[in-house]
């Protein structure tokens, strides 16, 4: 009796041991603009209208730690093609940046080289055709 306890002790503990690995190893769902002035980061979008959505997010002041004003935005399902996986991932942009996307996916670019300039609510995006 006492060394079934002990088998099943140890057969929980291989399984906790590869949830952990499996969470340490995994990825995220989504991928980020660029943090800083003058990085890019290439994405791959999809002509298929049924990969992007609207989505509303509330963002918290970073100061006073209090809720946003909820905004909506694009939400794209994006490939980046640096990622080993190459599995799809969400990317989500403000409207600004949705229109120079569309513009370029609408004229088959579908790789896309997106530029930030600028910091905080002076921040702005280029898109152009990787």
């Amino acid at each position: 009796m006492l060394e079934n306890n002990i088998s099943d002790m140890n057969n929980n503990d291989i399984q906790d041991q590869d949830e952990v690995d499996k969470f340490i190893n995994s990825t995220s769902r989504y991928v980020n603009l660029p943090k800083r002035d003058g990085e890019s980061s290439v994405y791959q979008f999809s002509k298929d209208k049924t990969k992007r959505k609207l989505v509303t997010k509330t963002f918290t002041d970073p100061i006073t730690h209090q809720p946003k004003t909820p905004q909506t935005r694009v939400e794209y399902n994006v490939i980046d093609p640096n990622q080993t996986d190459q599995e799809e991932k969400l990317l989500d942009v403000p409207k600004t940046l949705a229109q120079a996307i569309e513009a370029n996916v609408e004229k088959n670019h579908c790789l896309l080289e997106i530029t930030r300039h600028g910091l905080g609510t002076n921040t702005r995006y280029t898109v152009i055709a990787a």
